[in-house]
């Protein structure tokens, strides 16, 4: 400094590049769950001052590859300044400013974050169609339908309950509908979805009668399952009703023409209805029967008291027992099963002895059935006269154990 030129000003300049004027960041891509696109995460920093010093920009940015993994989700950045030009320290920060479809985004420092949401606004509907048989409708039972979903080259696993509760149809309730459906995985893998059924109630009868559909594909969200009535005399029911030989009521003479006959109606599921006539020894076999209980009527009893060989005539054909008899068994003694026959004996002139008339029955029937037969005898008291030259027998039966009727005859050894 002089006399003449007294004033100076030095200038001091600091150029940054030495040690402790530079850091390095690294900024870090982290996924949870969903598909890894390709992303840019920007490199920020801020000098935390306010006014017209005040510095918040970016510096870099770093583009993380599509399914990047390990060290390809990381990249650092050097060399770069410490402190703004007026000795503020920098504070670096990572920024996302285009967050992936689906994804939430959470920003911690140098780390960006991006979280998976799986899409919840898938819909399935299921409508049942149920196919009877020609000429009938058959009842229809309760099914079950599980919905289940698999990823491309994956397995099947049913939707949780939780999202989606197993629905029931029947022949009132024809379609089902699930909605609020997650449509990927936790990975992005786009759900397809499918539908399963299986009966309600294990032990209902008319579940024989319907064929299953093991599994449906839903297509655009929708699905058809069309139930068909199992078909073929060889998977449905028989029954055989057998008319049992006619027995004899307590206090009819023991049993030995034209055979009687019986009249019968059997009713099944489906409003099914039969009629039939059978002799005693006979037999009607009825086939093709869809599961459920049959009733078996003797309509017509003729005076005869039917008794079936099950509670009420009724039995139920199940698949797993598809094959049935019911015995009818007719006991003689009511009105028109029985008679009363009298025995007479007439004397032209002479004495009057002792004599014995025998009452026989045959049924005018040959071969191996043919009846021809004593049945009682009437003792005359010798000098008889009058009503002592009769006898009448009664509780006698109408018919041979085959329904044909006796004839009853006299006869004098």
């Amino acid at each position: 400094l002089k006399a003449a030129d007294k004033e100076k000003t030095v200038e001091v300049t600091n150029t940054s590049g030495g040690q402790g004027t530079v850091v390095e960041k690294t900024l870090e891509k982290v996924w949870v769950n969903g598909p890894k696109p390709t992303v840019t995460i920007e490199l920020w920093r801020k000098n935390n001052v306010e006014s017209a010093d005040k510095i918040d920009e970016k510096v870099d940015e770093f583009i993380v590859p599509a399914n990047a993994s390990g060290n390809d989700l990381k990249k650092t950045f050097t060399n770069l300044a410490k402190h703004d030009p007026k000795g503020n320290e920098f504070e670096y920060y990572a920024k996302e400013e285009n967050v992936p479809v689906n994804y939430t985004k959470s920003e911690n420092g140098l780390v960006v974050t991006n979280t998976y949401t799986q899409l919840s606004n898938g819909e399935v509907t299921v409508t049942k169609v149920w196919k009877d048989p020609d000429g009938k409708t058959l009842v229809k039972p309760e099914v079950n339908l599980t919905l289940y979903r698999k990823i491309e080259g994956g397995a099947e696993e049913q939707v949780p309950v939780a999202e989606a509760e197993v629905k029931v149809v029947s022949g009132t309730t024809t379609t089902a509908k699930w909605e609020n459906l997650k449509t990927t995985d936790i990975n992005g893998n786009a759900y397809s979805f499918i539908v399963k059924e299986s009966f309600k109630n294990a032990d209902d009868v008319n579940n024989d009668n319907w064929t299953l559909v093991a599994s449906t594909d839903v297509v655009n969200g929708a699905a058809t399952i069309t139930n068909k009535a199992v078909t073929g005399e060889e998977n449905l029911g028989k029954l055989t009703v057998a008319k049992k030989l006619l027995e004899t009521g307590n206090g009819v003479r023991g049993l030995r023409g034209t055979p009687i006959k019986f009249s019968f109606k059997v009713t099944g599921p489906a409003n099914y209805e039969e009629t039939f006539e059978l002799a005693p020894g006979e037999s009607k076999v009825l086939t093709g029967l869809y599961f459920g209980e049959y009733t078996v009527t003797e309509t017509d009893t003729k005076g005869y008291t039917a008794t079936y060989s099950v509670a009420d005539g009724k039995v139920t054909l199940k698949a797993a027992d598809k094959e049935k008899t019911v015995e009818v068994t007719n006991t003689s003694g009511g009105q028109g099963t029985v008679v009363e026959k009298t025995l007479e004996k007439v004397w032209v002139n002479g004495p009057k002895p002792t004599v014995t008339i025998e009452l026989w029955r045959k049924n005018n029937v040959e071969g191996a059935d043919k009846i021809d037969e004593k049945v009682d005898e009437f003792i005359v008291p010798a000098n008889a006269s009058g009503n002592d030259l009769k006898k009448t027998f009664t509780n006698l039966a109408k018919h041979d154990p085959k329904g044909n009727e006796f004839e009853y005859y006299a006869k004098e050894e």
